[in-house]
């Protein structure tokens, strides 16, 4: 289920991979608050607009990063670029998580989801 409470709609679907809806030369940054206490608020807001039966939720913030070039498994520098705009580790970089409180999943077009590490 997706749930934008800020629009005050949800959708059902079967296929919950982040990957989803991508294209070609896109990438998908999938932010997530390490402590979870956001889930009693997506648990919240979906009872606000008539969702119920809910038991667990998870908040996750989901970025579509359009590259210059088609993404490849093999790119020795993928890893290295998705981090420097992904994770905040200075002034100087990363805009989308702060490593300290949040982790972060990385959604390629081609259907593999893998974790990306501060």
């Amino acid at each position: 289920m997706f749930l934008n409470p800020n629009k005050h709609r949800s959708t059902l679907t079967s296929v919950p991979h982040a990957w989803k809806g991508l294209g070609k030369n896109e990438v998908a940054i999938l932010v997530t608050d390490r402590d979870g206490a956001e889930s009693l608020a997506v648990l919240a807001a979906a009872s606000r607009i008539g969702v119920t039966g809910l038991r667990k939720a998870k908040r996750r913030i989901r970025w579509r990063v359009r590259l210059a070039e088609l993404p490849s498994r093999e790119q020795p520098g993928l890893f290295p670029l998705l981090r420097k705009i992904a994770i905040a580790s200075d002034r100087g970089t990363g805009l989308l998580a702060n490593p300290h409180s949040q982790t972060v999943l990385v959604a390629f077009p081609w259907g593999e989801e893998k974790p990306l590490e501060a």
